[in-house]
């Protein structure tokens, strides 16, 4: 539902984890297309992608806060089943990451999944590059670089632990 935008709410966008339900307040739609991206991402479970303590902190990821279109990080695609298991790593090793968007070929990985020990919590490694339209916001800080993102599941939070040189 988009509200209208005279109305007095402190919020851009709302939605139900898992529902069907989405809210928009009016005044954002029109300068926010992400803001839609990640309501629509809570209706398929996601929730939020941070880094360090700060909740929406997480700039490379639609469950964060980005400063323009990207897509859902590493950890969210798994969750969504997006990334073929062909295409996922598992466990520390030397692998060819090929852009997370991008179809990887015979020997190339999209993610590399490394369990951490703690129940059902992994590190999500990942390469991004902002050369598709989805990743077309990207900040310099996560272009042509490993992302390395911590999760638990279906319906955890996402936190952003670094961002590295490729090589």
């Amino acid at each position: 539902y988009i509200l209208p935008s005279n109305l007095n709410c402190t919020w851009a966008g709302r939605a139900t984890l898992g529902g069907f339900t989405s809210w928009y307040h009016g005044a954002h739609c029109t300068w926010q297309p992400v803001l839609y991206q990640h309501e629509l991402g809570h209706n398929l479970l996601m929730h939020h992608s941070g880094a360090g303590t700060a909740e929406y902190a997480d700039h490379s990821c639609g469950m964060g806060n980005p400063f323009g279109p990207v897509t859902f990080d590493a950890a969210k695609r798994h969750e969504q089943n997006w990334i073929p298991s062909s295409a996922i790593g598992n466990g520390v090793g030397s692998y060819r990451l090929k852009n997370l968007l991008l179809n990887p070929a015979r020997g190339e990985f999209s993610t590399v999944r490394i369990p951490t020990g703690t129940l059902g919590e992994a590190l999500y490694v990942a390469y991004r590059q902002r050369d598709t339209a989805e990743e077309s916001g990207l900040g310099t800080a996560y272009n042509q670089r490993v992302t390395i993102t911590r999760a638990s599941g279906l319906g955890s939070f996402s936190f952003h632990e670094a961002s590295l040189s490729a090589g």
